[in-house]
């Protein structure tokens, strides 16, 4: 997949500080939270799993939009446990070889709407889903930001593999592969070092424009 089919809208520098918020909710990894419990999650996963729309033969699936609502829904709600059990098996599986889970940020407060669906390949096993997620910044402005879902198809039904979404206008989306935690704990760490440094270059010019010249 190409940064240039994901067909994201610019976002503002306030729109940046304000995604990374939710990307560093997903993919933790179990050393920082160290009273979460590897075995209660597997339990709850299987429990909550059971709230999921499912499948009624072959005929009927649960689309790529039910799919992407439904986990949307789960990162709104603080719901670990489903969000986690809505992934490719795969992207379940390398999450607990490398002691690592989706933590969903919880905030009662966000809003969110999928509003685009792509069925990809001749074998229509993959997918693209666009979505909106709105709630407020520290200062209680609500921000609007797009993220595209990366979704495969297993067993008649659809799960997460991915996501993507833009942190600086001026670069590529970014995107975070769930089969790859390692690989997204990479680019979360270069997104934070990159705000690091543009925030320090914006407090220098600020600083400078505000340090009053000597009179000739």
């Amino acid at each position: 997949m190409t940064a240039e089919c994901l067909g994201f809208g610019n976002g503002g520098p306030s729109m940046r500080f304000f995604t990374i918020s939710l990307l560093f909710s997903l993919v933790a990894f179990m050393g920082c939270s160290p009273s979460d419990s590897g075995g209660d999650n597997t339990t709850n996963a299987q429990s909550s799993s059971s709230s999921l729309p499912q499948a009624s033969g072959d005929s009927q699936t649960v689309t790529p939009t039910q799919a992407v609502t439904h986990f949307l829904e789960a990162l709104r709600s603080g719901d670990e446990a489903l969000a986690t059990s809505m992934l490719t098996d795969k992207a379940q599986a390398e999450m607990e070889k490398n002691e690592a889970a989706i933590k969903p940020p919880g905030s009662p407060t966000a809003t969110f709407a999928v509003t685009e669906e792509e069925i990809l390949g001749d074998e229509q096993s993959g997918a693209h889903v666009l979505s909106t997620w709105t709630d407020s910044d520290e200062s209680g402005d609500p921000r609007t930001y797009e993220i595209v879902w990366i979704l495969r198809k297993e067993d008649h039904s659809w799960a997460i593999a991915g996501m993507a979404t833009r942190v600086f206008e001026d670069q590529d989306p970014l995107i975070l592969n769930f089969e790859d935690p390692l690989d997204a704990q990479r680019k979360r760490q270069a997104v934070d070092q990159e705000i690091a440094r543009r925030s320090e270059g914006e407090t220098v010019q600020q600083a400078q424009q505000q340090t009053p010249t000597s009179p000739r």
